[in-house]
């Protein structure tokens, strides 16, 4: 929509200088525009609104108050507003309001405060600033448009910070954020979902909790019912179903799997991949949940998403074909690898892991697939995430170098020339747990072919064969290679929203 150039700017003069009445009428007016388009807060913001309207959030009206909250919660949906917005200091009057303010300019602050809350530092502002309490009891006693706010704002000031979710959880938001399940509006459902995912982002504890108040039937049943917010909702069954075959054999149960695809197929792309990663947490270290899902049509969708740069994708066929050699030659023969290829040479840090891990689980127990995987150019991409990549990567790569080298003494040599010794050894010191049982397996492996002590020799590196030497002086337990959830990690979801 075109933006009338003269009717914004007299408006924010108003704004400015106008009487107690027009400065209301004013910014309601501009509270409306804002509505339109990406392109009108912009031009509101760019018009000057921003400094009269933390004006009127520190001294105006009650009603001019709420309305600038609202306008600035409005105007905070991206950066560099909302940057300039929270530097304006407007968090102490926004959480005064919080405390002080009727519903409505109490749910205005609310929104206003999630939509900032999108970053660390501003989260750990704004819970410091004694946001938590008063959104807590908005949560519990508030409308149903200010349950919407304090859910969302909440969920936003968790993220990032393992003690500010605990003390969120402590605060006792679980039942009420599961009575709003059951029984809130449509919106305040989607943010309670969307809280609840948030609070049961790594920690097997609070899912269990949140899981024994009845929420995983009533996610379901939202998600069965085409809910607006079936993205939110997939996003809370993915973290409440990692590492947990009972909670997912629940959601499964209760009748998840169906919708769920069904939003693989027909959603936005973040709904896709809020269903994926959903699909991802539900047929892990389960072959017959694997199996549902793999009944239910869920390739040729997943598939797609792949083909778009997923992650979600990725991981979700990396499930899929853990442990099923059947499953692993229809995703294969399905054009997988190419797609995984391109993820693994240009997506982000957690895709890359991704593309790393399925593209392990279709390289086990196939020399075929194997070879047609390490001959698509990988070796040297998966050694360089081991050296330099994120310590997801540098796990999931390290697997599928293992993976790839298993049974193949040509393929080990290949590893070992792209340069792997050095990166899984200095893995296997100073890594993390994962990371040193990961590459202990990767290397116990390798040392079963001639390829490793001669090309050791062949290098000269005499200090790295006594390091070696130091590794396999006692005999090595190899498990398996890491699937998605084992070893007490998982891929979790996590994600900071601005809505209006």
């Amino acid at each position: 929509m075109a933006t009338d150039p003269v009717h914004v700017p007299s408006l924010v003069a108003l704004l400015k200088e106008g009487s107690e009445g027009k400065k209301v009428a004013a910014v309601t007016a501009l509270r409306i525009l804002s509505l339109e388009s990406e392109e009108r807060k912009n031009e509101i913001f760019n018009a000057g609104a921003m400094q009269p309207l933390v004006a009127l959030l520190m001294d105006g009206s009650r009603g001019a108050v709420a309305e600038a909250a609202f306008l600035l919660g409005i105007l905070a949906t991206s950066e560099p507003r909302r940057s300039q917005i929270f530097g304006a200091g407007t968090l102490h009057p926004l959480v005064a309001l919080l405390r002080e303010g009727s519903d409505g300019a109490a749910a205005a602050a609310a929104h206003a405060l999630g939509n900032l809350a999108t970053s660390e530092p501003r989260q750990s502002q704004i819970f410091g600033a004694g946001a938590l309490h008063p959104l807590v009891a908005m949560l519990k006693e508030g409308s149903e448009g200010a349950k919407a706010h304090a859910a969302y704002a909440l969920g936003n000031i968790a993220s990032n910070s393992e003690e500010r979710t605990a003390q969120i959880f402590k605060a006792g938001v679980l039942q009420p954020l599961v009575t709003i399940l059951k029984e809130g509006s449509e919106s305040a459902k989607r943010q309670a979902a969307y809280a609840l995912g948030k609070l049961s982002e790594i920690s097997d504890e609070r899912s269990r909790h949140i899981a024994k108040a009845g929420a995983l039937q009533s996610l379901v049943k939202l998600l069965k019912e085409g809910s607006k917010g079936a993205e939110e909702v997939a996003y809370a069954l993915s973290n409440l179903a990692a590492g947990s075959n009972e909670r997912s054999t629940q959601i499964v149960n209760a009748g998840a799997i169906t919708p769920l695809v069904t939003l693989l197929k027909k959603g936005p792309q973040r709904a896709n991949d809020m269903a994926a990663s959903a699909l991802a947490s539900l047929a892990a270290d389960s072959e017959e949940r694997s199996a549902q899902i793999f009944k239910e049509d869920a390739l040729q969708p997943l598939m797609s998403l792949l083909e778009t740069g997923s992650g979600d994708a990725a991981l979700a066929l990396g499930q899929l074909a853990a442990k099923s050699e059947q499953r692993s030659a229809h995703i294969f023969r399905a054009g997988a690898l190419q797609s995984l290829v391109s993820l693994l040479n240009g997506g982000s840090d957690r895709a890359i892991a991704c593309a790393a891990f399925a593209l392990g689980h279709l390289a086990a127990n196939s020399e075929q697939r194997s070879a047609r995987i390490a001959k698509a150019g990988v070796l040297q991409t998966l050694v360089s995430l081991v050296k330099e990549g994120s310590e997801e990567c540098k796990v999931w790569a390290a697997c599928a170098l293992g993976k790839l080298a298993a049974n193949s003494e040509d393929r080990s040599a290949q590893i070992i020339s792209a340069g792997a010794l050095i990166p899984l050894v200095m893995l296997l010191k100073i890594g993390s747990e994962d990371s040193k049982m990961t590459a202990s397996d990767v290397l116990a492996g390798l040392n079963k072919h001639k390829a490793l002590k001669a090309q050791i020799e062949k290098a000269g590196m005499l200090a790295m064969s006594n390091v070696l030497k130091g590794v396999f002086i006692f005999p090595i337990h190899v498990r398996p290679l890491p699937a998605g959830h084992e070893g007490g990690r998982r891929f979790s979801v996590s994600r900071e929203e601005s809505r209006v």
